[in-house]
């Protein structure tokens, strides 16, 4: 990093960054600033992250999943499913029914690898010791943080030799390395969130002339699984037509937020609106037909100085974020205190005439209301209401 720092950015007009899901860690992020007036052209085949950081910038191209697969980019994916509801027995079986489709696919004049992906150390070296380790004409390896550098680099020569068939592992061991051959994954512990799982198996299901379709083996009896994930863990999930729906669904969401942001106009870069995760409660109102868009107003009811605020013209939304200090629970001395943030949000929706806010300090989000409106007559939706309607 620090050769990369020490490179001119005056002796650049572009800045491309590969893997660029990494941007939004510390380390790249400072990079990235230096050439804040130059032009950035990031690539990923990811453009979300584990933490939940989203990517910067513009989607100026998207490449959908469907299109690699009929493009021939990525090879058809089968998944197969174990329906286990016996703990102790959980394992054992999803190891014997990967097991038997690598023998399956080396018959088959298929030069295959089996990943056994765990979602920690300890239950890694769990699978491999009291499973794995026995199906040793495969020459099982343990692949993990915990091993030395030059254990891993043994470990992986022998795999992409074929010398090992059988890899135990927690995660990808990281996008630099690319082993085409890795064509069977078991699943003894899945992934908790789709873009997670759409990495892992692009990796598998990559096209070589040479080499077959990629297999999944996973338990369906597994009842905690997040909600956007159980479609595809249902016993005929067709993973061919599930992925790319839900990719391209994710991939649309992202530009959506990213479009709605770029709308807003404010006074400070520091808030990232894109990061914004607030309560999905909020209070509604009808409003009169009649009533104005005074955006300007809220100054009337926030010390700006105190203050960020956002303003979205064409969505009719406005976002304020006030700072505050609070005194501690510990302590009654004055000058011991926190600081803290209130958060406003306000929507009118100009073609059913009502307004939803959502504020952490709800009295002064109506005062705040009264003042971007110029009414004092506001209806509330009171519960029966929304209950009609739902």
């Amino acid at each position: 990093m620090k050769d990369i720092n020490s490179l001119s950015h005056s002796k650049c007009d572009l800045l491309v960054v590969d893997e660029a899901h990494h941007i939004s860690s510390s380390t790249w992020k400072k990079f990235k600033k230096s050439f804040k007036s130059k032009k950035v052209l990031q690539f990923t085949a990811t453009p979300y992250r584990k933490d939940g950081k989203l990517v910067d910038g513009k989607i100026i191209y998207n490449f959908p999943m469907s299109k690699a697969i009929e493009q021939d980019y990525f090879k058809p994916i089968q998944f197969i499913p174990i329906e286990e509801y016996d703990d102790r027995k959980v394992d054992k079986k999803i190891a014997q029914k990967a097991v038997s489709e690598l023998k399956k696919d080396i018959v088959a004049g298929f030069d295959h690898i089996l990943l056994v992906r765990a979602n920690e150390i300890k239950r890694a070296q769990e699978l491999y010791d009291k499973i794995y380790y026995k199906y040793s004409e495969f020459s099982p390896v343990l692949i993990t943080s915990a091993n030395s550098s030059k254990d891993r680099k043994k470990s992986l020569d022998k795999i992409k030799k074929s010398e090992s068939r059988i890899v135990v592992c927690v995660d990808m061991f990281g996008e630099g390395i690319d082993i085409p051959k890795l064509k069977i994954a078991a699943l003894h512990d899945k992934f908790k969130s789709l873009p997670i799982t759409l990495q892992f198996i692009g990796r598998f299901a990559r096209s070589k002339k040479e080499l077959g379709d990629a297999k999944v083996i996973a338990n369906i009896a597994d009842v905690q699984i997040m909600d956007n994930l159980k479609e595809l863990y249902e016993k005929d999930a067709d993973w061919n037509m599930l992925l790319p729906q839900q990719s391209e669904t994710k991939i649309k969401e992202k530009i959506s937020l990213q479009e709605l942001v770029s709308g807003f106009k404010g006074d400070s870069l520091e808030i990232d609106l894109n990061q914004f995760r607030p309560r999905v409660s909020m209070k509604a109102y009808k409003i009169d037909s009649n009533s104005k868009w005074l955006p300007e107003e809220w100054v009337e009811i926030f010390d700006e100085e105190r203050c960020y605020s956002y303003t979205n013209d064409n969505e009719k939304i406005m976002v304020v974020i006030e700072s505050f200090e609070s005194s501690q629970a510990w302590s009654t001395q004055k000058n011991v205190e926190s600081l803290n943030w209130n958060f406003y949000v306000v929507y009118w929706n100009t073609d059913r005439n009502y307004i939803c806010l959502n504020a952490t300090d709800e009295q002064k989000g109506e005062r705040l209301l009264f003042a971007l409106f110029g009414t004092n007559k506001l209806f509330l939706y009171k519960s029966e209401q929304m209950f009609r309607s739902l």
